[in-house]
């Protein structure tokens, strides 16, 4: 609490020039016992207040004395670093330390920092149980800074890798967390690539065989770090066998697993994640179990309808916009998705049904949603045209077995119109053939319709 109050008082020390100048007995007095945790935490704070400063366009003069307090707590912590042994309180002095020498090029301060790196890591690197901040921070800055750090040992990658895997506290530090991922799955080699995905793979199959599916959300977290690096075309093509594994495993945990929306989401936000990374190559076998696990979603719907027709609905338009020549090439199984969801929607939308208003608010709702995922569809006419008349005959069947709230009846009868618009005479008239009696004089009134109020025709 203590620091966070300190925290936001630094913040508004540094939006004024003259409180800024104001502040450097304070800094010098924090600076004087950095191996007391609470000081060391302040000095942090000020430091990172100073890196802030240098997009604003105060003075000069000020950010010249901001960065001599900037100097000075390092200067610190570079003699208490070569004095003591490492402790909690310094690894993240020695961090920002670390990172400041390279920044500035100060050669001299760098090397004699960098003569207790090992023990620094050793130390940091032994200490992943405890998930300390100040770790954390150290490793990152050494992995940002690979390249310039030419001691660091040739195994410090998979030694970050091997501490961290299977910690399960650091889940609780997402966010530097997932930039440790992003950093060692960028740098590591081709050749060890495999070893580390295949690693996380089997401990995302653990929690999952061991029932901890709390913890297997936790991973697919991992995995959408893992899914934000910028990887070469080699590790592209081991990340895409690996989870293609990996969804073959989430595939059988929906089949079998009863509904728990938490997990769920982490689910259908992993998988939105793979289908939203262009850069990735996605196998046929990849988007047939993506188009699969929306079918077995529906199959819970009972438990949660309107969460699970979001999921459902939220994937179909991702694999729409991210993936259209994919999904053009599998549109029938697309479609597929289409009609479960329009039938469990009318299903639930019989006015037979005495619903509360909520329900009715929240059906429209997804009425509305299909309408707008219809309306995208069109845009493929190409492919979308021979097909339409079909999607047409679904709704129409629809409206002949179930009477629907006119809330959500609107917007199907929008999917109507829009799908009538890609559809040629001779789609029109297979149609007046083919729909039972009922629908064929449905639709006879909704083409009039279309002709008199929908379809453009270019007068004014």
């Amino acid at each position: 609490m203590g620091t966070n109050v300190f925290k936001l008082i630094t913040e508004n020390v540094f939006k004024c020039v003259y409180s800024i100048k104001e502040f450097e007995s304070l800094v010098t007095d924090f600076a004087e016992n950095l191996l007391c945790p609470i000081q060391m935490r302040c000095c942090i704070i000020i430091i990172n207040a100073v890196n802030k400063l240098k997009k604003t366009k105060m003075p000069k003069d000020v950010k010249n004395a901001a960065e001599m307090y900037k100097t000075v707590i390092c200067d610190k912590v570079l003699k208490l670093c070569s004095k003591n042994k490492p402790a909690p309180c310094l690894t993240s002095g020695y961090a920002l330390a670390l990172r400041n020498f390279i920044s500035q090029n100060e050669e001299e301060k760098l090397s004699k920092l960098l003569n207790s790196l090992n023990s620094y890591v050793d130390f940091a690197l032994e200490g992943t149980t405890k998930c300390e901040s100040g770790d954390l921070m150290l490793i990152v800055t050494l992995l940002q800074n690979k390249s310039k750090l030419k001691s660091l040992s040739d195994d410090f990658l998979q030694r970050v890798w091997n501490a961290y895997k299977e910690n399960e506290g650091i889940h609780s530090r997402y966010e530097e967390y997932s930039l440790l991922i992003v950093l060692i799955f960028g740098h590591i080699p081709n050749e060890e690539f495999t070893t580390v995905t295949t690693d996380l793979l089997s401990i995302t199959v653990k929690s999952v065989n061991v029932g901890d599916l709390v913890l297997f959300g936790k991973h697919l977290k991992t995995w959408e770090s893992v899914l934000s690096c910028d990887l070469n075309p080699t590790k592209m093509k081991i990340l895409s066998d690996v989870l293609e594994r990996l969804l073959q495993k989430i595939i059988s945990l929906l089949q079998s697993s009863t509904y728990d929306r938490e997990l769920y989401e982490s689910i259908f936000q992993f998988e939105k994640t793979i289908v939203q990374t262009v850069h990735l190559f996605l196998s046929p076998p990849i988007m047939d179990l993506l188009i699969l696990s929306i079918t077995l979603l529906m199959l819970k719907e009972d438990q949660d309808f309107k969460n699970i027709f979001n999921f459902s609905m939220t994937l179909l338009e991702c694999l729409l916009r991210y993936r259209k020549p994919l999904i053009m090439d599998r549109l029938p199984p697309y479609l597929q998705q289409y009609r479960i969801l329009l039938r469990s929607l009318c299903r639930r939308s019989n006015s037979d049904l005495n619903l509360e208003d909520t329900d009715i608010s929240h059906n429209s709702d997804c009425a509305h949603q299909l309408e707008k995922l219809t309306n995208n569809l069109i845009f493929c006419q190409k492919d979308m045209g021979r097909i339409a008349m079909y999607l047409v005959a679904d709704i129409l069947e629809q409206y002949e077995q179930v009477t629907l709230y006119p809330n959500v009846k609107i917007h199907l009868n929008n999917c109507i119109y829009s799908l009538i618009s890609i559809c040629d005479q001779h789609a029109v008239a297979y149609l007046m053939r083919v729909l039972s009696s009922a629908s064929t004089e449905i639709f006879k009134i909704m083409y009039e319709n279309y002709k008199k109020y929908y379809r453009f025709t270019g007068k004014v």
